[in-house]
């Protein structure tokens, strides 16, 4: 199953390339350092891909991965639990991405940003964690219950619909 995963979801090592990513570098030391960085990323990335298995998956990094760059390499991982998760979600997946929104706005709300939960706002809702905290502000501005539908409950509904891929126009 790692392979089809792999071949889907996976990443070229020429994506490491700095040009290739438009970053410019212009001291070749530089550039050199900057194109190691992505390639462990993306090697961490694919490796996450075909080895799902936590344990097995870090032992392999800490072997093959100089220490310098190895935390590049697992946040390749991280970036791999989450676009798996996304792919297999199927119509489940506004109600992921409005978690995810709900977790950043905690999150912005109490001080606490953390990278993880940026990665997950750009990798799972597509946005940086301050639009999707925007976004989810505004979706719950002028709630109030209606009936049997709590304000909560309209709110979440909101923020689904704001992540829903529009309806096909039946043309």
């Amino acid at each position: 199953m790692g392979w089809l995963k792999r071949t889907l979801l996976g990443l070229s090592p020429a994506e490491a390339n700095p040009d290739r990513r438009g970053f410019e570098t212009g001291v070749a030391s530089v550039r050199e350092r900057v194109g190691r960085i992505g390639g462990h990323f993306i090697e961490g990335y694919n490796a996450a891909l075909l080895d799902g298995e936590p344990v097995r998956l870090a032992e392999t990094l800490n072997q093959n991965v100089e220490s310098e760059f190895r935390g590049f390499a697992f946040e390749g991982v991280g970036l791999a639990g989450l676009s798996a998760v996304k792919a297999a979600c199927g119509h489940y997946l506004p109600m992921l991405q409005q978690g995810v929104a709900f977790a950043a706005l905690i999150r912005a709300k109490a001080g606490n940003p953390a990278a993880w939960t940026a990665m997950a706002c750009e990798t799972l809702c597509e946005g940086s964690a301050d639009d999707i905290v925007a976004m989810t502000l505004a979706t719950g501005e002028g709630l109030a219950g209606q009936g049997e539908s709590p304000a909560y409950e309209m709110w979440r509904q909101r923020l689904q619909s704001q992540f829903s891929p529009p309806e096909p126009s039946g043309l």
